[in-house]
């Protein structure tokens, strides 16, 4: 931990602030940049979030208020995430106890901007989402300003306050973040619903454990898991950030996971470049940490903006789909009807739900046109395939094509990969090669329910 908490600090430490002076070839930038043909309106190729610009504390009070020079200093915040390549941002309003109408009335005093596209007016205070547009599409050289209310959940009734409630459903983002392990239950649970993040406070020490089943349930109902980097910033709470972060991406291994700022001030806003390099001090891959602040906010914010379906519904399951950029390649695969696989012959034409690719997946289109090739080339070259192929693919150094696709998949070397034989037979090679107990340490745990051939491999030792 303490050689994670050192990357922490590096990484934190050489991140660039607002006020570097960037030169290059001896001249400084003038700031201007040049703009693309095209339509101004045109969608950004990049569309990066920060769903945690943090409002003062005084802001999350029922009528609370803000000076001119905090409504100044959060609009300086805005116009720097912009300059960082943001396309989106959530002010994030922090309360504590119940939801109430009055919470929404400081909205209302937020200055105007001319390069910012605000998900409220600022007469009414009524969230007018459906005039700002498609929130997956942002001005050129603008930016998209949502509200953000995070509930401090200490019992149960405050959790219902932001559960669906007339109040909570004129915020883009509704968050709890759990004081207890019993309320993180609860959350978890989905005892609240149109809750969209659960967040915790990764720079304090929370008394209990991120638990695989209880953060397991979280991710299986769809909520997203926050990860604001404030605290790592401070070099009295990076220690227990680190801790803390590790261990939700331990027992989530990076799924679900969102990355804010959490900050107010405009000088400790990262780059989203940057905000990948910190997520390498807690061990996940780059990959991941960009869905955090990319992929995985774009769903949540459009699944955010249709009020009123449950995450346990087929409507929703079918928005996620239509979101899917892969679902064009659902007609490349064999779909057995439901008459097909309960053996009735007047069953339903129409294709199954099909759970059970662990054991075996679905047969792609292009699985019987690859095996009759090789049937061909068996007929009609006979050995020969060994070494010469029609199709350029020779029998005898199979290995090595699959090896190439499988080492990325498993996350390693070509040379440290091998495919062969079916899951018992390396079961068994794998315990003749290595399995040489000694002492006490001879017991072998084995799932009850395995295949039973995986007992005999097992038994055979």
């Amino acid at each position: 931990m303490e050689d994670l908490e050192q990357l922490a600090e590096i990484v934190v430490n050489t991140l660039p602030r607002e006020d570097d002076n960037v030169e290059e070839d001896g001249e400084e930038e003038n700031g201007e940049e040049e703009e693309e043909e095209g339509d101004g309106d045109a969608e950004m190729n990049d569309m990066f979030y920060d769903l945690n610009i943090a409002l003062p504390e005084a802001a999350g009070k029922p009528n609370g208020s803000m000076s001119s020079q905090e409504w100044a200093r959060v609009i300086q915040t805005i116009e720097q995430a912009r300059e960082l390549g943001y396309s989106v941002v959530a002010l994030n309003q922090v309360i504590s106890g119940k939801l109430t109408p009055d919470h929404l009335k400081i909205w209302t005093a937020m200055p105007n901007m001319s390069n910012a596209q605000l998900s409220w007016s600022l007469q009414t205070g009524k969230r007018t989402l459906k005039e700002c547009g498609s929130v997956s599409k942002v001005p050129r050289n603008g930016i998209r300003v949502l509200r953000r209310v995070t509930a401090l959940i200490s019992e149960a009734d405050h959790g219902h306050s932001v559960s669906g409630t007339v109040t909570s459903n004129e915020y883009d983002l509704v968050a709890v973040r759990p004081l207890n392990e019993k309320m993180l239950m609860a959350a978890s649970g989905g005892s609240w619903t149109n809750i969209d993040m659960i967040s915790l406070d990764m720079a304090a020490r929370w008394g209990f454990f991120a638990k695989h089943k209880t953060v397991g349930q979280a991710l299986s109902l769809g909520y997203a898991l926050e990860i604001s980097y404030q605290g790592a910033l401070d070099s009295n709470t990076r220690h227990q950030w680190v801790s803390n972060t590790a261990a939700v991406v331990r027992v989530t291994r990076g799924r679900n996971l969102v990355w804010t700022s959490g900050v107010q001030r405009a000088f400790d806003l990262r780059s989203p470049y940057d905000v990948t390099n910190l997520g390498d001090a807690v061990q996940l891959n780059k990959d991941l940490t960009k869905r955090g602040y990319y992929i995985t906010m774009d769903t949540l914010l459009d699944v955010a903006r249709e009020t009123g379906v449950s995450v346990d519904s087929a409507e929703f399951a079918q928005a996620m789909d239509a979101r899917d950029p892969l679902q064009t390649l659902r007609s490349e695969f064999a779909m057995p009807t439901v008459a097909q696989v309960t053996d009735n012959v007047e069953g339903s034409s129409e294709a199954c739900t099909y759970l059970c690719g662990n054991s075996l997946g679905l047969m792609p289109h292009a699985a019987r046109r690859a095996v009759n090739e090789e049937m061909d080339e068996w007929a009609h070259r006979g050995v020969v395939g060994h070494h010469r192929h029609t199709h350029a693919r020779p029998w005898i150094g199979y290995r090595d094509r699959v090896v190439e696709l499988m080492a990325p998949l498993v996350g390693a070397g070509i040379d440290e990969v091998g495919v062969m034989n079916a899951l018992t037979v390396n079961v068994h090679l794998m315990m003749a090669a290595f399995y040489r107990p000694t002492g006490r340490r001879t017991r072998v745990l084995l799932e009850a329910h395995a295949f039973p051939s995986d007992h005999y491999a097992v038994e055979s030792q």
